[in-house]
């Protein structure tokens, strides 16, 4: 490592100007021979010093003597920074606070034929709703908005575009973890004509075709404002999205949480502006999106 003595004469030197400046701790580095240093020396000495030190060896740790053994549980230097110093005693934010929060994904589609927006009888009289819901386990959003509009308006439809993402994090009243609100509106269309369903069950009243400018005339009751808001934004020639900008984002943000929640499980187990289009020619100009300035409706 060293091409002559005098460089490890000259590191040695330097080591022991260091220890000298130190405290009187009974820690030992174990990457080099500096000794005496307490748990917080050794905290800030290790990452400034030896943080490109390869972590697949076996390192006792010298504040609490675990093997830090990089294939079972976590590397050493990992374990010294989350669970020693600042972060063990709670002044830092350790990596062990950062569990991936509960997920909780809806579908919504805003559906359009003619001039004509699919909507539906919520169940207990609360007004015309935007046919959609919760996404089931191990389902994926597509296929929820698919199959909620087969449930609540009994129609076939195919999802052409996406109208919005948002994704918004919640602290929870009742536990330290919080959750994560993603919700999609999708754009489609019919894959055959007919009526929407009309017999009642337990998943909707039945369905309707209303006209846009009805709808945002308010001739329609309505269980919110977000019919109606999706409604002037297509009148008024709003973008809708390719429907590919969901299937690349939300691929990343799956594959992070999925990383997230392994490297959690692990250590508790010790284990260590070609993507939109219009939907009407009249309007040329980009206009601000509409759902930017609304605010979040309930699904």
């Amino acid at each position: 490592m060293f091409s002559s003595e005098a460089e490890l004469a000259s590191v040695e030197r330097a080591l022991q100007l260091v220890q000298a400046q130190m405290g009187q701790g009974a820690l030992a580095c174990p990457y080099c021979p500096l000794s005496n240093l307490t748990e917080d020396e050794l905290w800030r000495h290790c990452p400034l010093y030896h943080i490109q030190e390869r972590n697949d060896k076996l390192i006792t740790c010298p504040v609490c003597l675990e093997t830090c053994n990089p294939s079972h549980n976590r590397p050493f230097q990992v374990h010294l920074r989350n669970l020693h110093g600042p972060c063990g005693r709670g002044e830092l934010a350790s990596e062990d606070d950062h569990r991936p929060d509960e997920l909780y994904a809806f579908a919504l589609v805003v559906c359009v034929r003619n001039g004509r927006m699919l909507l539906v009888h919520e169940f207990a009289s609360l007004g015309l709703w935007l046919p959609g819901g919760q996404v089931d386990r191990g389902e994926r959003l597509g296929a929820a908005a698919v199959r909620e509009t087969k449930e609540e308006a009994g129609l076939d439809v195919e999802l052409t575009g996406v109208l919005k993402v948002h994704y918004a994090p919640h602290a929870s009243p009742r536990s330290s973890r919080g959750y994560v609100r993603l919700r999609v509106v999708f754009f489609a269309q019919p894959l055959h004509d007919g009526d929407p369903k009309s017999l009642p069950d337990y998943e909707s009243a039945g369905g309707v075709w209303a006209d846009l400018r009805d709808i945002v005339a308010d001739k329609f009751p309505l269980r919110g404002d977000e019919p109606k808001m999706w409604a002037q934004y297509l009148l008024d020639g709003g973008k809708i999205h390719d429907i590919s900008i969901v299937r690349l984002s939300l691929a990343r943000v799956a594959r992070r949480r999925r990383q997230r929640a392994m490297y959690f499980c692990s250590f508790r187990a010790g284990n260590n502006d070609g993507f939109t289009r219009r939907w009407a020619s009249r309007r040329s100009s980009g206009a601000s999106c509409a759902c930017a300035r609304s605010r979040p409706q309930p699904c």
